[in-house]
């Protein structure tokens, strides 16, 4: 019963981690990182099986005593797309064991699923449950306060826009003058290459006929209109 419960509190505290003897050979894989290998990885040495990204200055040794403390991050060859980073803890009552505690370096859970993860995977309440919930509230967050700030930038140019087109319009001295202030205003504010007016010839009409009024950044390139 005891090896079971150090087994399940394995799974919960370190999913993506793997624990290894004084000779580098893997003895225990947490739960979500073993459904990324289709092969059996345990007796395996590690090094066989990750490759040490950082820190890129130090030679990975056969036990990983050169690496406790360091922050590492590995990455298995035929899952590139998952890179895994954490330290690599000796456990006090048996100095000739080691976990390497990692977190993957993702975040979105979809991205998870897309390496062969499941949903389920998750239990709400384990820190990468909570880990990939912060992350993914962290960026819904910021994505939505840059579609409020792009809005509000909107909502404030158009607003200038009609207020000035008020001001010069109003003080045209004639429709058609007005007409030509109104398209060049909105074609420079909007960043148009060309603008056009259709108007009502009668305010009952039904119909739009042109008002002879255009807005041309480039005369030449648009000559033949």
């Amino acid at each position: 019963m005891t090896a079971i419960r150090t087994a399940e509190a394995f799974d919960a505290l370190h999913p993506f981690s793997f624990e290894t003897d004084g000779g580098g050979r893997i003895v225990r894989v947490g739960k979500s990182l073993g459904k990324l290998f289709p092969e059996a990885v345990r007796a395996h040495l590690w090094t066989d099986v990750f490759e040490l990204l950082q820190p890129s200055q130090l030679s990975p040794a056969t036990a990983p005593s050169g690496l406790r403390g360091e922050v590492i991050t590995l990455v298995n060859p035929r899952h590139r797309g998952l890179r895994l980073r954490g330290q690599v803890v000796c456990l006090a009552d048996e100095p000739e064991r080691y976990i390497f505690s990692l977190l993957p370096l993702t975040w979105e859970a979809s991205q998870l699923v897309q390496l062969g993860l499941d949903i389920t995977d998750f239990e709400v309440g384990t820190l990468i449950f909570d880990f990939l919930l912060y992350a993914q509230a962290q960026t819904a967050a910021r994505e939505r306060a840059r579609e409020t700030n792009l809005r509000l930038e909107w909502d404030t140019k158009i607003a200038r826009l009609l207020h000035q087109v008020t001001l010069d319009t109003y003080a045209a001295p004639d429709l058609k003058s007005a007409y030509r202030i109104a398209v060049e205003s909105v074609c420079h504010t909007l960043d148009w290459e060309v603008g056009h007016l259709l108007v009502r010839p009668t305010q009952d009409s039904e119909y739009l006929v042109s008002s002879e009024v255009w807005s041309i950044s480039d005369v030449e390139a648009y000559a033949d209109l």
